[in-house]
């Protein structure tokens, strides 16, 4: 079968690549505010920012601190493209300190052909839970943010309950095998449905975003990294 054609592949596939390294708080970039009827993940959370809260240390994240990447590698009919996501500063959003994050597909063989996923700045709280402030045009503020990743994620956890857009904890202690034969064990995996289209992540502890997989078994896997 031959690779999606950019158009096709960003109007068909880039809803359920907003999963950041895990776990996207919008259906596409700029998409609206949440339904009168979504139910908040991070409704009854408290959050407390401290003056490093653009460090981010938690053990399931791909990135720290500027410079910082990640590179999957795309496979069956998604073997076209790479996916990155790069850390590239410190910014203040709403009086809190955040880095900030972009992904973006890249054609593997026209560096030239590349589409932006979003533009993220993330804080970490002082119980270590990940939060993001702005997301692409929209800004949340300190009290406003949006929950990215649990301190401490626990299987079952619901991290976003809405009609077209779900995200949910399934396992902490996953294992994956990529093709290149490197393994990850005690992962996080988180599952997404975007409008009917499913689609699962793998975390591992202290590397971030190794795999992801559709229910059509196109991949992504690790093939770069760089954590602080």
């Amino acid at each position: 079968m031959p690779s999606p054609r950019p158009a096709d592949f960003f109007r068909h596939c880039l809803p359920a690549l907003l999963l950041l390294g895990l776990a996207a708080l919008t259906a596409i970039a700029a998409a609206p505010a949440r339904a009168a009827d979504a139910i908040p993940a991070d409704a009854a959370i408290a959050k407390d920012f401290g003056p490093d809260s653009a460090t981010l240390t938690h053990d399931y994240h791909s990135l720290r601190g500027p410079g910082d990447f990640v590179m999957l590698q795309g496979f069956n009919n998604y073997r076209a493209y790479q996916l990155y996501e790069n850390a590239l500063k410190a910014i203040v959003v709403d009086g809190v300190a955040c880095l900030e994050i972009e992904r973006f597909l890249l054609l593997s063989d026209d560096p030239g052909s590349s589409g932006r996923v979003f533009n993220r700045c993330v804080a970490q709280d002082a119980g270590g839970t990940l939060w993001v402030l702005r997301e692409n045009d929209a800004t949340f503020g300190a009290h406003g943010a949006r929950l990215l990743l649990p301190a401490t994620p626990r299987a079952g956890e619901a991290l976003l309950r809405e009609e077209d857009h779900t995200l949910t904890v399934v396992d902490t202690d996953a294992s994956v095998t990529l093709r290149n034969e490197a393994a990850f064990h005690h992962c996080l995996r988180i599952d997404e449905n975007v409008d009917g289209q499913d689609m699962s992540t793998y975390y591992a502890p202290g590397t971030g975003m190794v795999y992801i997989l559709d229910s059509h078994d196109n991949t992504f896997e690790l093939k770069a990294h760089k954590r602080r």
